[in-house]
């Protein structure tokens, strides 16, 4: 893991090494090393939002990562944001029954479960057609 925290992962224009380096921030955050992963998918987003756009496949997808990053350092409002913006391009581009759009709202469940009663669920998440 060293050697791709160390290479410029952001700056690659092939679509396997940004899918290794999304994947990457998901092996961090299922070994217990959310704030690295948080720290890594942080960077990966900016950048290629800057570079790719919101609505590109590799920023939806790390997105989902740093949602899951922050979710595992409590940080449960700034989650759920994400995964709402997250849920949303996924629905508009991918559909409502692709797998990552199930993932995005999967990840948004979880969020909302974890603010409990401090949060209303926005009738964007529950209205589906």
């Amino acid at each position: 893991m060293p050697h791709l925290l160390a290479a410029n992962l952001a700056a690659t224009d092939s679509p396997s090494l940004r899918w290794m380096a999304c994947n990457a921030c998901g092996y961090l955050i299922a070994h217990g090393d959310a704030r690295t992963a948080h720290y890594l998918a942080s960077d990966l987003r900016q950048q290629w939002r800057d570079r790719l756009g919101d609505d590109h496949e590799h920023v939806r997808g790390v997105a989902h990562y740093l949602a899951w990053a922050l979710q595992e350092m409590g940080r449960y409002a700034e989650a759920c944001e994400l995964d709402q913006d997250t849920l949303a391009r996924d629905r508009r581009i991918l559909g409502e029954d692709h797998v990552m759009t199930l993932s995005s709202a999967n990840g948004l469940a979880i969020a909302l479960r974890a603010l409990g009663g401090r949060m209303m669920i926005p009738e964007a998440v529950i209205n589906t057609q």
